[in-house]
C-alpha cells in the first residue's frame, strides 16, 4: 500500500460512528499537522460530494476549505430528512416497525449550485463533484446541471459505488487538494471497492427501484435471505439466495475473505456498514480482521442506503490497493 494510502487508512476509519468496544484508532496527528499546515492557503480545489458517502462531521471538518458535502432526503411518514440529521437513523428504524413509508430524493441543482457558489467565495477555481454511483440515484444529474450555472469548472464524477467505497474515493480527492496533487486521479485510484450486502428483504430495494420486482417476489416467497453486490458500474443485483441468517453472514464473509485473500494485508482496507444490526456487523467484521493489517470500520449504513435495506441489513466493503507497474 503506498504512503499516501496508508494514511489514509489510518484516518478514515477511525472518521465514522463504529462499536466502542472493538479498538479503533483516533484521527491521527497526520491530518491535524496537514490541517496546521494549509489552514493558511486559499484552497483552488473543492471536492464536493453528498451525504451518501456517509462521511462523519469530524472528517468534513478536518478538510476545512477543501471538502463539502450536499444532503440528499430522507422521508419517513410524511416527514422530511436531511441525510445526516441526528435523529434520522431512530425515525427509519420506527418507520419501518410500524410500516410507514420510506423514500429518498436526490438534492435540488439548486443545492449544488450554491455549494458551488460558496467554494468559488472561498477561493476556489475547479470543483470537483464525486456522486453515488449513477445506477442507484440522479445525483449527478443535479450536480452537471448546477454546473451549467458555476461560475468555475466542475467536474462531476460517478463513484459507481455508495457508503465507505465512496468515502474512500471522496477522502482520497480531498486529501490530494490539501497537499497539491492530482485529486481527480487520486480518486480513480481510491475506487473498484468491492461490496455485498444482504438484507432481511427485498422490498424496500424493490419498491426504490433499486431490485426487480421479479427478485424480490421469489425471494420473499421462498423466505430467502439474498445476497447482493454492486457491479463495477455501480448497479446492484442478486448474486445469491441463501437461507438463514447466520449462513448469509457467513456467505458475505467469505466472499471478502477470497477477495482480500489475494493481496498483502497492508493493502486491504475493511469496512462493514449496517442498519439496526451491530452484533452481525462485527461478527463478519471479526472475521475479515485477520486480513487486512488496518482496522476493520464497523458503522452504520448512511440513512439514505439504509433507507432502501431496511432493519437488519449488513454491508461489506473490502478494497484492495491498486499498484502502478512501477512499484515492487
Amino acid at each position: 500500500m503506498s504512503d499516501r494510502l496508508s494514511s489514509l487508512a489510518r484516518r478514515l476509519p477511525s472518521s465514522l460512528e463504529r462499536h466502542p468496544a472493538r479498538r479503533q484508532p483516533r484521527l491521527g496527528h497526520r491530518i491535524a499537522a496537514l490541517a496546521r499546515a494549509y489552514s493558511g492557503r486559499r484552497p483552488r480545489t473543492r471536492i464536493i460530494t453528498d451525504s451518501a458517502a456517509g462521511l462523519s462531521d469530524e472528517v468534513v471538518a478536518s478538510y476545512r476549505g477543501y471538502l463539502s458535502v450536499v444532503p440528499m432526503h430522507v422521508t419517513v411518514g410524511g416527514q422530511v430528512y436531511n441525510d445526516g440529521d441526528p435523529d434520522l437513523q431512530q425515525a427509519l428504524a420506527m418507520g419501518f416497525a410500524l410500516g410507514q413509508s420510506v423514500s429518498t430524493s436526490r438534492p435540488a441543482p439548486g443545492k449544488f449550485r450554491d455549494a458551488y457558489d460558496h467554494a468559488v467565495e472561498n477561493g476556489a477555481e475547479r470543483i470537483i463533484v464525486i456522486t453515488m454511483a449513477g445506477k442507484l440515484s440522479n445525483t449527478a444529474d443535479s450536480a452537471r446541471l448546477a454546473a451549467e450555472q458555476s461560475a468555475v469548472d466542475v467536474e462531476v464524477i460517478d463513484s459507481c459505488s455508495a457508503g465507505f467505497g465512496q468515502a474512500l474515493a471522496v477522502v482520497s480527492a480531498a486529501d490530494a487538494a490539501m497537499t497539491g496533487r492530482d485529486p481527480v486521479e487520486a480518486a480513480q485510484h481510491a475506487m473498484g471497492s468491492h461490496i455485498w450486502l444482504t438484507v432481511p428483504s427485498l422490498d424496500a430495494l424493490r419498491k426504490g427501484g433499486r431490485v426487480t420486482i421479479a427478485a424480490s417476489v421469489l425471494g420473499n416467497l421462498l423466505s430467502i435471505r439474498p445476497i447482493l453486490r454492486f457491479d463495477d458500474a455501480g448497479s446492484i443485483s442478486v448474486l445469491e439466495r441463501v437461507r438463514h441468517t447466520d449462513r448469509a453472514l457467513q456467505r458475505i464473509a467469505e466472499l471478502g475473505i477470497a477477495h482480500a485473500g489475494e493481496a498483502e494485508p497492508g493493502d486491504v482496507q475493511v469496512a462493514v456498514q449496517h442498519f439496526a444490526a451491530e452484533e452481525a456487523a462485527i461478527e463478519v467484521a471479526d472475521a475479515l480482521e485477520p486480513h487486512t493489517s488496518w482496522p476493520v470500520t464497523i458503522s452504520p449504513l448512511p440513512s439514505v442506503l439504509a433507507a432502501h435495506c431496511g432493519p437488519g441489513a449488513i454491508g461489506l466493503v473490502v478494497h484492495r490497493a491498486m499498484h502502478s507497474k512501477t512499484e515492487d
